[in-house]
This record gives C-alpha cells, structure tokens and sequence, in this order.
C-alpha cells in the first residue's frame, strides 16, 4: 500500500468528532461504526469499497446512507 494512503487514513480518523466504536480497513481504505451507529468510510475507493455509490476516492470520512437497520 502506498505510504500517502497510510497517512490519508491516519490524518482522516484523527480528525473524527465522532467517537468510533469500531473501525476495520484494507488495500487504502477504512470503515468506521460509530456509537451512534453511523457508517463512515475513507480512503480509496476504485471498485466503489466505500459504498458512497461512486468509484471516487475520498481523503475525509463519508457517511455511508441507506444500510438496512439489523
């Protein structure tokens, strides 16, 4: 993985107001639960792993909409 996505990653959870209750990543991305239970991703997003339904990278935290509630 290339050295600026590692510090995309980093410097985007870093800046989170929120607090995360869970986080998981690979391959220049990361998705995060939040307490409140809010899905973020950030990081690189060719084959669309962020599910913002777009194949458009993102260096800040994205809400991710329309997850079913379980």
């Amino acid at each position: 993985m290339p050295k600026h996505y590692i510090l995309i990653l980093l410097v985007s959870l870093l800046s989170l107001t929120v607090y995360p209750q869970q986080i998981d990543g690979g391959n220049g991305h990361a998705i995060i639960l939040t307490k409140e239970g809010n899905v973020l991703t950030t990081g690189r997003n060719n084959f669309g792993q962020l599910g913002i339904n777009s194949t458009k990278s993102s260096n800040r935290t994205v809400r991710v909409n329309g997850l079913p509630i379980m």
